[in-house]
């Protein structure tokens, strides 16, 4: 699950090897970059960098926009704001635009 806290734009980084090795240091990895566009309300998630063996192809992103009574708590939310299936090619997201203030 991806919550996003709005307020102010933000990024990070989805930093993946194989758990069990050091080969993420001759580059077996992927990087995945998040960056939050507030003024567009935009999720933007970038294309995928990197490969390694046995890496997943595809994942699937439950994305919660957060506001008061939604995606707060430390339980997964229940009902997602967008689900995206991701091959590890750029895609976008937005926020629903009937969502209130989404900072919290």
């Amino acid at each position: 699950e991806v919550r996003v806290y709005g307020g102010a734009d933000a990024e990070f980084a989805l930093f993946e090897d194989d758990g069990l090795s050091r080969g993420y240091q001759g580059g077996a990895r992927t990087v995945v970059h998040f960056a939050w566009t507030e003024a567009r309300r935009e999720l933007s998630i970038g294309a995928r960098i990197g490969s390694f063996e046995g890496m997943l192809s595809g994942r699937t992103f439950h994305i919660v926009f957060v506001y008061p009574g939604h995606g707060v708590g430390v339980l997964p939310c229940a009902t997602p704001d967008k689900v995206l299936h991701y091959d590890g090619s750029a895609v976008t997201a937005y926020a629903p635009a009937n969502t209130v203030e989404l900072s919290i």
